[in-house]
């Protein structure tokens, strides 16, 4: 089976894991996990936590930033569920906003109607939620000016960079650490998370992290992410707290990784090219890249020229291939569990459309990628794929 972003591991994780439980720190803290930090840090240019999940750093994210019950928080409808659950975690409201029909990011246009009509009637947000998708940078810089130039900056900004470590904004792709000219995504956030899941850039098995420019910020989530226990020497809590802290073993898997991060996000550019370039003659397109951004391209993205039931029925035709295939995610206001909150923003602020979200959807579909593809097994993708297209065609 070719699967969609398997991980990879290399001799060298076995040997930092190893190390690190031979160390004895086999508990949710120790050197590893410290040094991960650090690390993750430099890639990043931000202080950071790491955390079991990306949808902790999240959770954790959106209760630094003051959001709690009652609160609005615009999200992308447009991604994955994990993106927009933390914000019921804390009794607050999604908004849901529309995609950007060429990147699949969210619609500034959107975004800023939505903006305008929550002023009007007073309810102004406490955070929005930014997500790369697929590892696509986000304008987020053009929304922080927005926020802080029209609304005095009362609006906090969470970049949910889960799938986007090793991508840029600014058009430099070097990864070697933030110049001016050269942002890694979250840069223009108050706060950023990163997943680590077994299919992303680089994994920890399970994990993912927290970072911010304000190293209280930081502090906070990480007091948070240990049951919030006070620094006394019995156990003591004066406020709630979660078991959040990443293992130390997997800090390690981690920091091996991260090591090699550059060729990993190099791989996937490459796959991604190489299926662009066979796909456009025949009119299956891409995920656009601004040319102000380098994306990681973490999941190689492509609309076909296809009925909604025909790119699922080439899904499954090509699973019976051997070759893993997925729609992208299916937007957050058509899930069942959440019709209420749909219903609560249409009471809110009218009736709402996301024709693009929806468009994105029906017509594209995400292609294997990763370090263990061979050459060979991406030319059977791009032929099995083009063959079932021109077939329908």
């Amino acid at each position: 089976m070719i699967y969609l972003s398997p991980p990879q591991v290399h001799p060298d994780d076995q040997v930092a894991v190893l190390a690190a439980m031979a160390s004895g720190w086999l508990a949710p803290v120790g050197p590893a996990l410290d040094a991960f930090e650090a690390e993750l840090g430099i890639v990043t240019g931000q202080h950071v936590v790491a955390l079991s999940s990306g949808t902790a750093a999240i959770h954790l994210g959106l209760k630094a930033l003051g959001v709690g019950p009652g609160d609005l928080v615009l999200v992308p409808t447009l991604t994955f569920a994990a993106s927009l659950n933390p914000i019921l975690y804390l009794g607050a409201q999604p908004i849901m906003i529309d995609a950007d029909p060429e990147t699949g990011n969210v619609s500034l246009q959107d975004l800023s109607d939505c903006l305008a009509q929550l002023a009007r009637i007073g309810r102004l947000p406490k955070a929005i939620i930014v997500v790369d998708l697929f590892g696509m940078p986000a304008p987020t810089q053009v929304i922080r000016d927005l926020v802080r130039d029209l609304y005095d900056g009362q609006i906090k900004i969470l970049e949910d960079a889960a799938e986007a470590l090793g991508s840029y904004s600014h058009g430099n792709s070097s990864i070697t650490g933030p110049t001016p000219d050269n942002y890694p995504v979250g840069h223009f956030a108050d706060i950023t998370v990163w997943s680590f899941n077994g299919n992303k850039i680089i994994s920890t098995s399970g994990g993912g992290a927290l970072g911010a420019h304000d190293l209280a910020i930081v502090g906070q989530v990480r007091k948070w992410a240990t049951q919030s226990k006070e620094p006394v020497s019995w156990y003591e809590h004066q406020e709630i707290g979660y078991n959040y802290r990443m293992s130390n073993v997997l800090a390690a898997l981690g920091s091996s990784q991260l090591t090699r991060l550059k060729d990993l996000v190099l791989i996937r550019q490459q796959i991604y090219d190489r299926y662009a370039e066979a796909f456009a003659p025949n009119g299956i397109v891409g995920q656009s890249e601004p040319s102000d951004v380098v994306s990681n391209r973490w999941l190689p993205v492509f609309r076909l020229p296809l009925a909604h039931s025909v790119v699922l029925s080439l899904c499954a035709t090509l699973a019976t291939d051997g070759i893993e295939c997925r729609s992208v995610w299916k937007p957050m206001h058509q899930q069942p569990y959440l019709q209420g909150v749909v219903n609560q923003q249409v009471s809110l602020i009218g009736l709402q459309q996301w024709p693009n979200s929806d468009h994105w959807f029906r017509h594209a579909i995400c292609l294997p990628t990763g370090p263990s593809l061979s050459l060979q097994d991406q030319q059977f993708v791009i032929d099995r794929v083009l063959t079932m297209v021109n077939t329908v065609v």
